[in-house]
């Protein structure tokens, strides 16, 4: 860029004003905890990581990882004034001839990521090995949470392969969004966009925005929008629309959006909560809880919109003052209190 970026160790804050690096390292760049990344207006700001190529075993045991962008702990990132800066992030390819878990991950968060405005597009690169690869967006480690309250922020899954029989390589797991243990919350006027590549999209393992033990919550004026097999996995959580807009598309026979909650679970209650804004699914809607119980596995729409291909599974379906279109509706309760419901087969 014109302007230099720069680094102010004392606030731990990176100004970037028009940075473009690749590196052959495997990490690109690492953060510290509590780190501000501030994206100046105006700005298309580039990451770019190594590739690496391996040959280690130990499957589950041992997990091979590089990385765009490290970031040790809680990170922050923002643009100016305007709101108008770019970032954009990739890691490089990753091929281990191991079975090894082999990942390619464009921002693995070690804490909480903030997103308050400006534009960050994160992009995982190809990763394959014996017993399966993993590419991610954005990866969040076990118990921490994403917040994306301004500006957009889009996770990308790249391309990912088991390729234990050489003859028969099958696609593997790429998301765009991962949490463990931890809620996405999507707020104000926040944006985020969760898919993978065309190459995976019509791949059973590929994910746009998926949580393990953990909620998802859309508010005020926000927008989710989720496009690939499976759009938007919550297990062992809830979902939770109370203003703005979901778009879920599902791009295989896959559930556009799938909620489920299993025994072992003892965390959420297997539910989608409508209270205002409005759901799109382009593709079924998919809810389990195992075993059925008082207060789990509800879908209630109130004050809101609801558009699906199919709705399957929910314990109850409640509709208040609502407008709900879907085609074949399979619950074991029905309850239209006021509003509207068309059920329209294909």
């Amino acid at each position: 860029g014109a302007d230099d970026s720069m680094w102010d160790n004392g606030t731990k804050t990176l100004t970037m004003k028009g940075v473009s690096f690749a590196t052959t390292a495997t990490t690109a760049v690492k953060l510290p905890d509590g780190a501000t990344v501030i994206l100046a207006d105006g700005t298309e700001n580039r990451i770019i990581g190594g590739g690496a190529t391996a040959a280690q075993d130990g499957a589950y045991t041992n997990k091979l990882y590089i990385y765009g962008i490290y970031a040790a702990g809680a990170l922050t990132v923002q643009g100016e004034k305007a709101g108008t800066g770019k970032l954009y992030v990739n890691s490089g390819d990753h091929i281990n001839s191991g079975d090894a878990w082999t990942y390619s991950v464009a921002l693995y968060m070690n804490g909480d990521l903030t997103v308050k405005s400006g534009s960050l597009t994160a992009q995982g690169g190809k990763a394959t090995a014996t017993d399966g690869g993993f590419s991610y967006g954005v990866e969040l480690s076990e118990g921490h949470s994403l917040s994306v309250s301004g500006g957009t922020l889009t996770g990308i899954g790249g391309e990912s392969y088991d390729t234990e029989e050489p003859n028969n390589v099958r696609e593997s797991f790429s998301g765009g969004i991962e949490a463990y243990r931890g809620d996405i919350t999507v707020s104000d006027s926040g944006k985020l966009i969760a898919e993978t590549v065309p190459e995976m999209m019509d791949d059973g393992l590929s994910y746009g925005l998926r949580i393990i033990f953990g909620n998802l919550y859309v508010s005020d004026s926000a927008a989710l929008t989720a496009k690939t097999s499976q759009a938007i996995s919550i297990s062992g959580g809830d979902l939770k629309l109370s203003g703005g807009k979901i778009c879920s598309y599902a791009t295989s026979d896959s559930a556009a959006v799938s909620v489920v909650k299993e025994t072992y679970q003892n965390n959420g209650n297997g539910n989608i909560e409508i209270t205002g804004g409005e759901f799109e699914c382009v593709g079924g809607i998919y809810m389990s809880v195992s075993p059925a119980a008082e207060g789990m596995g509800i879908l209630s729409i109130t004050n809101g919109k609801l558009t699906a291909d199919s709705i399957y599974g929910p314990n109850k379906l409640i509709i208040s003052n609502s407008t709900v279109i879907s085609g074949r509706i399979n619950a074991d309760t029905v309850e239209l209190q006021s509003g509207s419901l068309t059920v329209r087969e294909p």
